[in-house]
């Protein structure tokens, strides 16, 4: 305290990354945790914990918006949330969660950050490739609602 240029800088990419990361529908975790550790300093020990603390914070506000939505390909009776997928995941998200909360307590700072690493490379990975692959699907789509009018333009112009 007080708080220096670093805080308010922290505060707005934060904010950004998070708004991003809801829009993406991630919780933003693996962007908040070296956001913290980068510019804020804080050691893995303590940037996991509050990088969760965000996460719960934008899931909560998820879920208010969405609680009431339907899913838009159905009758308007489907739930936009699929409350049976998420009674099945939870279980097992939760015991990662209290695995990787002992795994904080007892293994030091180089472990943590070596496996923080491992996971966010594998995940940004597996989001670019997939992001490359529906980016190539949409420029096809594209090329070829584009090459439509311009065939049917030229039959027009055939049968005049």
């Amino acid at each position: 305290m007080p708080p220096d240029w670093r805080d308010f800088v922290a505060i707005g990419l934060s904010i950004v990354v998070t708004a991003i990361a809801a829009g993406g529908g991630v919780g933003g975790g693996g962007l908040l945790l070296p956001l913290l550790i980068l510019i804020l300093a804080f050691t893995p020990h303590d940037a996991a914990p509050l990088a969760n603390a965000c996460v719960l914070g934008g899931a909560v506000a998820n879920v208010a918006y969405n609680v009431r939505r339907t899913h838009p390909h159905s009758d308007g009776t489907r739930p936009l949330i699929s409350y049976e997928v998420a009674l099945m995941m939870e279980p097992m998200t939760m015991t990662g969660a209290l695995a990787g909360v002992m795994l904080n307590k007892v293994a030091p700072a180089w472990v943590i950050t070596l496996l923080l690493v491992v996971v966010l490379g594998i995940t940004t990975r597996r989001t670019l490739l997939r992001g490359l692959a529906d980016w190539h699907k949409e420029a096809a789509a594209a090329a070829v609602a584009h090459a439509r009018p311009a065939a049917t333009k030229a039959r027009r112009r055939a049968d005049l």
